[in-house]
């Protein structure tokens, strides 16, 4: 059902923590979407103008509001309640798939224009700088793996025909790796509200080596660029929060691909077992770190050159494992490839 409402300016549309209700459609004036920050400050995230439209996303995960709404001038607006939202997706779900990425992706534009114009300014920009560069870079991973998985999917769909397995398969990739994406946003806001997040499970050894060869074939599209897991070595449990220890791992191999020369070679995964502790490995055969490097790979900010590199990724990864309790160490020389090892105690080991 289609209704209509108007706001007088300050009046909050919705607040953070509320229960979904509309999509609102700005029919005149403007809105304020902010976020209201632990230390009491507000961020503008965006500022929403007439023919545009927001609230969209809690309809479409049933989660509650994550920011506030507030008119900043008489607005009219025009809303779209939950069953007909549901109904537009059901006749036309490409067409409204595609309206919301649009809108999604210039709306992120525009907040993070607005982010570090107003956080920069007021002099907060190092304070947050930690959690939204490591979410920023986490999130960078997922983001390249479901584009080269769509990417592959539309090759083999126009050159090979429609093989129903395939496309499921690139399917599941790409939703598992959203998941993944969403679940670090949610485990960065929980943090932010200062909520206790405890998410470790234990987890087969098997089953991560799966996820992450799914979750990283999209690094490997061409056949000079050879990925291989080695089995056996330990097949017992692991006790990890699952989705931020298969960050650290795909990002590690993330980075052997990118170590590679330009004719390609291989990237290899492993996990052994050593006394109390399991230890994982990848390794690449690419041209290897130089020594003056080595020492300085896991400090935040270094990136040794590295195009579009953060120097994000390595020090995180150092902050995860040693949470669980152990460590992260590398091997490499010139001319003879890269092994990272990844060392956490064994379930029980004291």
């Amino acid at each position: 059902m289609r209704k209509r409402r108007s706001y007088q300016t300050g009046d909050i549309i919705f607040d953070e923590g509320d229960d979904p209700d509309y999509c609102y459609l700005v029919a005149s004036g403007s809105v304020r979407i902010t976020k209201a920050l632990p230390d009491g400050h507000e961020e503008l995230l965006a500022v929403i103008q007439p023919g545009d439209f927001f609230g969209e996303l809690a309809l479409y995960d049933a989660n509650r509001r994550s920011a506030r709404a507030t008119a900043s001038e008489p607005t009219r607006l025009g809303l779209l309640d939950q069953d007909s939202f549901d109904y537009l997706r059901r006749i036309a779900p490409l067409e409204m798939a595609s309206t919301i990425a649009e809108a999604g992706i210039e709306r992120m534009r525009q907040t993070n224009v607005l982010l570090v114009s107003e956080v920069g300014l007021a002099g907060r920009l190092s304070q947050m700088g930690h959690e939204l560069g490591t979410l920023s870079h986490n999130l960078r991973s997922p983001l390249a793996t479901i584009r080269n998985a769509a990417q592959l999917l539309r090759t083999w769909m126009t050159t090979e025909g429609r093989d129903p397995q395939r496309t499921l398969r690139f399917i599941d990739i790409i939703h598992d790796t959203a998941e993944n994406g969403l679940a670090q946003i949610e485990q960065l806001m929980a943090r932010l509200r200062g909520e206790a997040l405890e998410a470790r499970e234990l987890v087969g050894v098997d089953r991560l080596l799966d996820e992450l060869r799914e979750l990283t074939a999209g690094h490997f599209r061409e056949e000079s660029v050879r990925y291989r897991d080695h089995r056996g070595g330990y097949q017992g449990m692991v006790h990890v929060d699952r989705r931020e220890f298969l960050s650290v791992l795909s990002n590690l191999v993330k980075n052997a691909v990118e170590a590679l020369p330009e004719q390609g070679g291989e990237v290899a995964v492993a996990a052994a077992e050593d006394s109390a502790q399991v230890v994982f490995s990848v390794s690449d055969t690419g041209s290897g770190i130089p020594p003056e490097h080595l020492g300085k790979l896991f400090e935040r900010g270094f990136t040794a050159g590295k195009r579009g590199g953060t120097g994000l990724g390595l020090a995180h990864a150092r902050e995860v494992v040693q949470q669980l309790g152990g460590r992260i160490d590398v091997d490499s020389a010139p001319g003879k490839g890269t092994t990272f090892y990844v060392r956490i105690p064994k379930p029980g080991a004291s």
